[in-house]
């Protein structure tokens, strides 16, 4: 396999995976489904099944991986057309990666929080309520910040597309 066709199917694969694994990450949680309209909602859901938000972390983290080996794989090989661009890229989805992590910690630690709610017994208390709120709008703008990041990093990239031709001009521009 010539080296030119190896890097475009490394790419391929950590792109599908990424891409697989973060939306199965999202279907397995129903985290954020809107139907939740408070904690205590959220809680009996994570109450039903905790696995599943233990499964949709780890697809998570899995994803952020996948990131990583795409964004090293793509810095690689695009490092020629532009460097600062190309570093700039690849700091992006470095800092995806950081928050990326960080804000994942904040829904696994609802588990214990969750666990705690339970045993407490009394269905009516607002501290419970208020620190799963605090931790999904945590969660939440964790997931914000991790877009701007990648936005920022795949609009380096696909201005580097754009300029080295590597890919036709439609596509990068698409």
């Amino acid at each position: 396999m010539n080296p030119t066709r190896k890097t475009a199917v490394t790419l391929g694969v950590y792109f599908l995976s990424a891409f697989i694994l973060g939306i199965t990450g999202i279907i397995v949680s129903r985290l954020f489904d809107p139907a939740f309209t408070s904690s205590h909602e959220l809680f009996e859901h994570i109450s039903e099944d905790p696995m599943r938000l233990k499964m949709s972390v780890l697809f998570d983290l899995l994803a952020t991986v996948s990131v990583v080996g795409l964004s090293t794989t793509l810095f690689i090989t695009l490092k020629d057309y532009n460097k600062s661009v190309a570093w700039m890229g690849l700091g992006c989805w470095f800092l995806y990666m950081g928050v990326g992590l960080a804000s994942r910690i904040h829904v696994f630690s609802l588990l214990q929080l969750n666990h705690e709610y339970m045993d407490a017994g009394v269905p009516g208390t607002d501290y419970f309520f208020t620190l799963g709120n605090l931790k999904v709008a945590e969660a939440n703008s964790g997931y914000l910040i991790l877009e701007f990041f990648f936005r920022v990093g795949g609009l380096a990239f696909y201005y580097l597309f754009l300029m080295s031709r590597i890919i036709p001009r439609f596509l990068s521009l698409w």
